[in-house]
This record gives C-alpha cells, structure tokens and sequence, in this order.
C-alpha cells in the first residue's frame, strides 16, 4: 500500500507515488515511513493499543518474510522499481506516557517494525512494485 498525506492534512490511499532525491537525506521530514505489512496488520487488529497504533501511518506497506524483516538495518538500500531508498537509524521510541508502555513497562513489539528510510534516487513508485533489499 502507498499513501500519502493530502493538502488537509489527511492521509490518502495512492496507486502511485513520486519520490524526488534529496541531496542530504540523513534525517527529514522529507523521509519515508516504512512498516512491514504482517506488523501492519497486527497492530490493526491488537486488543490493546498504544499511542503509535492509534497514530502511526506509514507511507509504504512492505510485503516482508521474516529473512527481509532481519535486514532491515541501517544502511540497507531498498529498490522499488528504480527508486532507491536507505534505511536510516530509528528516531522513535516509546512515550512514556503510552497506554501500552505504561501496561508493560517496555516497548511493544511493533515499533521494532517501523523503519524510516532517506531517498538516494527518485521516481515514480507504483502499488504492486517489488521490493529488492541490499545489503550494504
């Protein structure tokens, strides 16, 4: 799934995305939001809800096995149809105040599936494109 937020502020569902490269991509607002899409779909339906199942919404649902997911580490380049994205280092971490974390007393898996990544190389992302992950 692509989406993106529109001119009201509200996230939108979009066949198709244009990514345009950033010269200094380490950390933006201009960064895209990642989630794999078995982590999207049991946050959806967990019982019990934090602060990010309620907030969080990626811009790309990525359909992962468990290998891929393991990979998704700093620095790894993602390849979605020529547009190239890297995975940055992880800026988020519980709230305190977060229902959940206040529940366990520690973060809940699914941050641990949220990823953030800078664009190297822009273009035009289609829903349905493979994904090629590369190591560095």
């Amino acid at each position: 799934m692509i989406q993106s937020k529109n001119d009201n502020n509200e996230w939108t569902k979009n066949d198709e995305m244009v990514f345009k490269s950033e010269v200094d991509s380490s950390h933006d607002k201009n960064d895209v939001s990642l989630i794999s899409n078995k982590a999207y779909l049991e946050a959806r339906q967990s019982i019990h809800k934090g602060f990010c199942h309620n907030r969080f919404e990626p811009n790309l649902i990525i359909s992962m096995n468990s290998d891929e997911e393991n990979q998704m580490k700093v620095g790894v380049e993602l390849d979605i149809d020529g547009v190239k994205l890297f995975v940055l280092r992880k800026k988020h971490r519980c709230h305190q105040h977060c229902p959940l974390f206040m529940m366990n007393n520690q973060s809940c898996q699914w941050i641990k599936y949220i990823y953030y990544a800078g664009i190297k190389k822009g273009g035009r992302l289609k829903k349905g494109s493979s994904v090629v992950i590369r190591t560095p």
